[in-house]
């Protein structure tokens, strides 16, 4: 039953317990596949709603387009350690109060340091009508002269 929870909080809906186990496969006819054992079950998340692919971002941060704003939702005290050159600070508890300062014609792309105050940003603006918002679900490590590395969580 843990192994079925597990599967499905991967986000595979299409999993089911199958009564009798194995035995019951068999007298069913199920096909068996034989062979090496893999002791790992390798998958791949399915991206969440909204989240941009890591390449994708590096190519909006390194290019500058006019048409993109990369809104950095940290602290303010952290943004002051080092900011995405062009990038915009709001820090998450904000978002609201300042939406105002957003533009509703550019994309915007939220980030953090881990994803997860991106992603509060991202649902917040969708919310506020927002249509073209999109957040980045990665680490990412800042320096004072704007340049960044980003690591996958």
């Amino acid at each position: 039953m843990d192994a079925f929870k597990a599967v499905r909080g991967w986000g595979y809906k299409e999993v089911s317990v199958l009564s009798g186990g194995f035995e019951a496969w068999n007298k069913m006819g199920g096909t068996v596949a034989k062979g090496d054992l893999r002791f790992a079950i390798s998958y791949v998340p399915k991206p969440r709603p909204g989240e941009v692919a890591i390449e994708d971002f590096k190519d909006y941060v390194e290019k500058g387009d006019p048409s993109v704003l990369i809104l950095d939702v940290r602290d303010s005290d952290e943004a002051m350690h080092g900011i995405l050159k062009g990038a915009m600070n709001i820090p998450v508890s904000q978002i609201g109060a300042r939406a105002k300062e957003l533009p509703k014609d550019k994309l915007i792309i939220t980030h953090c340091m881990t994803g997860i105050r991106a992603e509060s940003a991202y649902d917040q603006l969708k919310e506020l009508g927002f249509k073209n918002v999109k957040f980045l679900n990665a680490v990412i490590q800042i320096d004072k002269d704007g340049k960044y590395e980003i690591t996958k969580k």
